[in-house]
């Protein structure tokens, strides 16, 4: 969770940094890595979720 939330905060400091709206201002790298953790927590949420619900 803490690398998810690090990982926000820091594409968002890109973005607000950004030249403009074509800037690539993003390493497609980390964007990659964001939504692997951010599918990952999903999952999990939705394990725990199916478990509390049984």
């Amino acid at each position: 969770m803490q690398r998810y939330l690090s990982l926000s905060k820091d594409i968002e400091r890109l973005m607000n940094n950004a030249e403009g709206n074509n800037d690539a201002c993003i390493a497609v790298e980390l964007i990659a890595e964001f939504m692997t953790l951010q599918e990952e927590l999903y999952q999990k949420a939705a394990k725990k979720k199916r478990e509390e619900a049984n």
